[in-house]
């Protein structure tokens, strides 16, 4: 059954790099799936939410693809995955959407995440009494929040992600319409972990799961306007930053957080050869 379900999810992401990246760039995204920790990683520790994740990003080409229908059902066989895919329905809607106004998006996803960060404590307070009173999310997802609702912060690797984030956004916001549907659609979802990273600040381990979600589509959305950056300067720039922040994150992943001393012990990585 592993076997299968590998099969099946590498073929969903290889199928969805190659027919949404031109392939002088297709390097660069098999680079973000391999060193992105919520992409290739979690398949070795969370195989059920791995493939959940596999087909929410078949749910959303099939949004791009004008086909709704199609992609809620995808979602929902997720869901029977792992229940967290749910998430991802409402973004069905955005078939049924032109995605002409670039800025409209840009300014609705900075003010929304803005007044998350702001009202930080009062989000949390009011998640932490929803999550306690429905005792479905309770009993699947409750452990997240009692482990871990103090352990969040906004260091170094907030700091590097920002800098793309911005990138995503000047294109959202001023050149919007030199992208195509499809590549409208995945940056604009790849932006929505921007609102999502207040609630890191005290419930990570729980949000972290709903995040991998859209995290997962800076596999199409970072090529997509990197290559759209005119300045060589810049470009070289956001690059290298970028390509710090991936391996920032890879090295925390086995070597920094709470869980790398037990579960990842005698999980051997490319910096086992680096550093021997």
């Amino acid at each position: 059954r592993i076997k299968n379900d590998t099969f099946i999810r590498s073929a969903i992401f290889y199928k969805f790099i190659t027919q949404n990246v031109e392939r002088r760039d297709q390097w660069k995204s098999f680079a973000i799936y391999l060193f992105m920790t919520n992409l290739y990683l979690i398949n070795f520790s969370a195989l059920r939410q791995g493939f959940s994740i596999a087909l929410a990003v078949l749910a959303m080409m099939m949004v791009s693809k004008k086909k709704p229908i199609l992609a809620i059902v995808i979602l929902i066989i997720a869901a029977l995955f792992h229940s967290s895919a749910i998430v991802m329905i409402p973004f069905v809607l955005l078939a049924l959407i032109p995605l002409g106004n670039g800025k409209k998006y840009g300014i609705i996803i900075s003010v929304i995440s803005l007044l998350l960060f702001v009202s930080n404590t009062l989000v949390s307070d009011t998640f932490s009494r929803i999550v306690q009173s429905i005792p479905y999310i309770g009993s699947q997802y409750g452990i997240y929040y009692e482990d871990v609702q103090t352990a969040g912060s906004l260091g170094l690797g907030f700091a590097l992600r920002l800098v793309m984030f911005i990138v995503l956004m000047y294109f959202i916001i001023v050149r919007f319409e030199e992208l195509s549907f499809e590549h409208k659609l995945f940056v604009l979802l790849s932006c929505i972990d921007l609102c999502i990273i207040p609630f890191q600040v005290s419930l990570s381990g729980m949000m972290s799961r709903i995040e991998y979600y859209f995290l997962t589509f800076q596999v199409i959305a970072v090529p997509t306007v990197y290559t759209r950056i005119k300045d060589k300067t810049i470009r070289l720039g956001v690059s290298a930053i970028y390509s710090f922040y991936l391996l920032f994150g890879y090295y925390n992943f086995f070597f920094v957080t709470e869980w790398s001393a037990t579960s990842y012990e005698h999980f051997h990585t490319i910096f086992d050869v680096i550093f021997k």
